[in-house]
């Protein structure tokens, strides 16, 4: 009887052992994936990253995202725990928190240097306007306390005309505005309540009822930021 406590015992030790010997940082999840998720990579020292979901995994499209690229369109469970990391590390990098909400479509930006990033969530979710239009959301993903707050303009002629966007602030987005489709538009920023320009932008052709954002961080080198256009996960 005694042995056979024992045995028992070390049983149920060596069973723990290996639960606490699988207990890592792996992010977490379950299995019904409400909502979307899409990783920009802003770091500004252009490390490349992996977008690490539920259980560890590092989903095609989502492994060596380089600067000023955005990982693939994610499924996931709203209430996973993810993470990302320097392009083959096994490391994940600080500061990565995201609160997500179900049936929603989040574009997610990772800024500043990759040892320290600031991660920013956008809820960019998007409806159709139907099949005459597209849409184009302008995302303030600066850091530097002087980017912004901007309006916005949508194909500006000699005279400016009025905002499609007012008042983007950093670290926010606008609501979509409509463009024509099967054309490029360009998108210009200002100051607010300005006139000169900070950016022109161009933001590519798409399909009618299709919608893209456009992300704006902070400059290389000089004033002037620098934009990218990515497309919205449907």
């Amino acid at each position: 009887m005694m042995l056979r406590r024992i045995a028992v015992t070390l049983a149920l030790l060596t069973t723990a052992a290996l639960a606490a010997c699988t207990d890592t940082d792996e992010p977490t999840g379950t299995t019904t994936k409400n909502t979307t998720v899409h990783l920009f990579n802003a770091t500004s020292d252009a490390k490349s990253l992996d977008l690490v979901t539920a259980g560890g995994a590092v989903e095609t499209g989502n492994g060596n995202i380089a600067f000023g690229t955005a990982s693939g369109c994610t499924k996931v469970n709203s209430a996973d725990t993810l993470a990302v990391r320097v392009a083959g590390s096994s490391t994940n990098l600080p500061g990565f928190s995201v609160s997500l909400a179900p049936n929603r479509s989040y574009l997610i930006v990772v800024a500043g240097p990759s040892a320290s990033p600031t991660v920013t969530t956008f809820d960019v979710t998007f409806s159709s306007p139907g099949a005459t239009m597209s849409g184009v959301t302008v995302v303030n993903a600066t850091l530097t306390a002087t980017s912004g707050p901007y309006d916005v303009y949508l194909n500006p002629g000699a005279t400016l005309g009025n905002p499609v966007a007012t008042k983007v602030d950093r670290n926010t987005a606008s609501a979509y505005f409509f463009v024509p489709p099967g054309k490029t538009n360009t998108v210009r920023l200002t100051k607010t309540e300005e006139t000169g320009t900070v950016l022109n932008i161009t933001a590519p052709s798409q399909d009618a009822g299709a919608a893209q954002a456009l992300i704006v961080i902070d400059p290389a080198s000089g004033a002037t930021p620098r934009s990218f256009a990515v497309p919205y996960c449907t």
